[in-house]
């Protein structure tokens, strides 16, 4: 079952040449490469099929950490006492964790098995093209495949034909 998941993850093989075939690929960049087929992120893959959704959401850091530092702080700067330069120490600390600790984005999939958080990142828009183009690789996937489309030689056939009847009547 094992070598079954391999072959089903790995390109195809181009039966003249017994090279891999290049994939159309929407996005790549370092370990997040995206394709109509599939999404491949941190060494996991996903089948585009097998996404229900996909979500962007904003995490909020935790400053509780900074807030403590820095009330201390300022308690130990007003106290004067001999702990005047620890307080200086840590209003400066809990200032450099309040502004280092920003705003992250994350992308969502949502799937059967559950809701799967795939990229986190500083960068707002790096995010957004995520989504992007797993939208992009979800209407590709949902897009209705035509097996028989006629020819025009058909077409022209039935539209200068469409008066003659086959058959008994």
């Amino acid at each position: 079952m094992v070598a079954a998941l391999f072959i089903h993850s790995s390109p195809p093989l181009s039966p003249s040449k017994g090279q891999v075939m290049d994939e159309n690929i929407l996005f790549n960049h370092a370990d997040i490469k995206i394709s109509p087929q599939r999404l491949n992120v941190h060494g996991k893959t996903y089948a585009i099929s097998d996404i229900h959704f996909v979500e962007s959401r904003l995490v909020e850091p935790k400053r509780i950490a900074a807030l403590i530092l820095f009330f201390t702080g300022v308690a130990l700067l007003l106290d004067e006492g001999s702990l005047f330069a620890l307080g200086g120490f840590c209003v400066l600390l809990g200032v450099v964790f309040w502004v280092s600790g920003g705003t992250k984005y994350s992308v969502l999939i949502h799937t059967a098995a559950g809701e799967h958080r795939v990229v986190t990142s500083n960068d707002r828009l790096f995010t957004e093209k995520v989504i992007h183009a797993l939208d992009t690789a979800m209407l590709n996937d949902a897009q209705p495949k035509v097996i028989n489309v006629p020819s025009a030689a058909e077409t022209t056939f039935r539209e200068s034909n469409k008066d003659i009847s086959f058959g008994a009547s």
